[in-house]
């Protein structure tokens, strides 16, 4: 089966997490690789291709999620109104995969747009 993640490892089962904090600790402890070039942390466990591919990972309460916005929610205060942006300026490769809170910015769906717009990544 051909995976949309090109950094996939099979790991063990993780361990029960009751909170959103221990699992985004546990996200970027165990299940990543840094890009040397660019300070990416890129997950590598399952992810989805919707235009750009992402991290995906059972929420604390048990409904897949994106890890993006997990790490967004633990470490960077996401409001449910706000997206995360992959922040290039920081500089993160762009790839949805890329989980580092220092490349990760809370904004609004709107400036996301502009922002990708002006990168070259969504149509204008």
């Amino acid at each position: 089966m051909d995976r949309p993640n090109p950094y996939y490892v099979p790991s063990k089962r993780r361990p029960k997490m009751t909170s959103e904090a221990e699992l985004a600790a546990w996200m970027l402890a165990e299940r990543t690789i840094e890009d040397p070039e660019t300070g990416c942390l890129y997950w590598t466990g399952a992810a989805v291709n919707v235009g750009n591919v992402y991290g995906m990972v059972q929420g604390t309460n048990g409904v897949p999620d994106y890890c993006h916005r997990i790490i967004g929610r633990a470490y960077l205060g996401l409001q449910p109104d706000e997206v995360i942006d992959h922040v290039v300026s920081r500089g993160c490769s762009g790839l949805g995969l890329c989980i580092n809170p220092e490349h990760l910015e809370p904004t609004t769906q709107a400036e996301n747009i502009r922002r990708g717009q002006r990168w070259g990544k969504v149509a204008a």
